[in-house]
């Protein structure tokens, strides 16, 4: 969950962007699926952007391949059902400290097949491929623990990659041939 007193107002992009943040720690999709009763504040949005998945990955039995298919369903029922425009996902994040053995190449896996899921709905999703040093860390972005991001070094990084998501995705236009991120 993002501490309200780290990001800066509207993360800092102009006016004609509204930031509305809504973050429940410790979540799985499973879990997030079944809150519909919070779905209807997302309704005819520009943009939503989705950041879930590393509760759901350190399941070892769970199909990371299954996992994309939820994921990516629920991303076009924003858009099918809740009448949204676009919508990011975004990558899952690798974690210092492994829940289990493997956990690290699972969340690879679960990335790689999320971005495949996506390509074959034919709607305006797009995994978000975090920026600013989220994906190859040149320093130490998470807190003791190895799982959650630093207040000081590993959040700064993931607010500035989601600034560059909702400006990189608001720009996207849906015309097939144009790469968005």
């Amino acid at each position: 969950m993002i501490d309200k007193g780290m990001m800066p107002h509207n993360l800092g992009l102009d006016d004609k962007y509204s930031i509305w943040c809504k973050g429940i720690g410790g979540l799985s999709l499973r879990r997030r699926i079944q809150l519909h009763s919070q779905d209807s504040f997302l309704a005819g949005r520009d943009l939503v952007i989705i950041d879930i998945g590393s509760n759901d990955i350190s399941i070892p039995h769970l199909s990371v391949n299954q996992f994309a298919i939820n994921l990516t369903s629920f991303a076009a029922y924003l858009i099918q059902g809740l009448d949204v425009k676009k919508v990011a996902v975004c990558q899952i994040i690798r974690r210092d400290a492994e829940p289990f053995s493997g956990y690290n190449d699972r969340v690879i896996d679960a990335n790689i097949a999320i971005e495949a899921a996506i390509k074959t709905t034919g709607l305006p999703i797009v995994l978000w491929k975090h920026r600013c040093g989220l994906w190859n860390p040149s320093g130490d972005i998470f807190e003791s623990d190895g799982i959650h991001l630093s207040k000081s070094v590993g959040y700064p990084k993931y607010l500035r990659s989601i600034r560059d998501c909702i400006i990189r995705v608001s720009a996207w236009k849906l015309d097939p041939t144009y790469v968005c991120c």
